[in-house]
């Protein structure tokens, strides 16, 4: 993520806030390699209620001052602190890193799932015209290690929030790809066409 930071930086869309996502016991140290690989200060959200809303202000306060920021969080901080995090991103220029994103946002039923969604997409499935990001503009990046056939449903359900239209609706992405259904539960269990 560090390269890609100094990359838009440097030669891209300048952006005002990062969000680098990962894992909770992760935070630390993405925090150390910006530094040690990039030489970029960062803020890391952790803590109580009342400490991450320290965290916030801090933030707040460089975005307001017109510098940029980088905030390191976890997967559930979306579910906690969303209103925050809309707040932040809102009209802003923002990229965003998800690190491990399978583990998280495989599942589009889930709270952490829904959270994240609200916080990036102010319209998500407009019946009529394109999805509405919450800031004004937006890039995001996901990693991951984990093969489309292990879960091409998970990996659809991660594009969806890069790119709510880029694979089509949910019904549509399963007619194209699915062989055969669960005859009580009619959920998805065999793929193909994958390649």
């Amino acid at each position: 993520i560090a390269s890609a930071i100094l990359w838009h930086e440097k030669y891209g869309h300048p952006y005002d806030l990062a969000l680098v996502v990962v894992k909770k016991n992760n935070k630390v140290d993405m925090q150390r390699k910006l530094k040690v690989l990039a030489d970029l200060d960062s803020f890391v959200v952790s803590g109580t209620p009342t400490q991450r809303d320290v965290t916030y202000a801090e933030v707040s306060s460089r975005l307001e001052a017109k510098d940029k920021a980088i905030l390191i969080t976890n997967y559930e901080s979306f579910r906690n602190d969303a209103e925050m995090f809309k707040w932040l991103v809102e009209d802003r220029d923002v990229i965003v890193h998800f690190d491990e994103m399978p583990t998280r946002l495989s599942n589009r039923t889930t709270q952490i799932y829904n959270a994240v969604q609200k916080c990036l997409w102010k319209t998500f499935q407009p019946r009529t015209g394109l999805p509405t990001p919450r800031p004004k503009w937006l890039r995001q990046w996901m990693l991951t290690a984990t093969p489309i056939e292990n879960s091409p449903e998970g990996l659809f359900n991660q594009i969806r929030l890069l790119q709510p239209t880029l694979l089509g609706t949910v019904g549509q992405f399963e007619s194209n790809y699915v062989i055969n259904r669960n005859p009580i539960s009619h959920k998805p269990e065999r793929w193909g066409r994958l390649d």
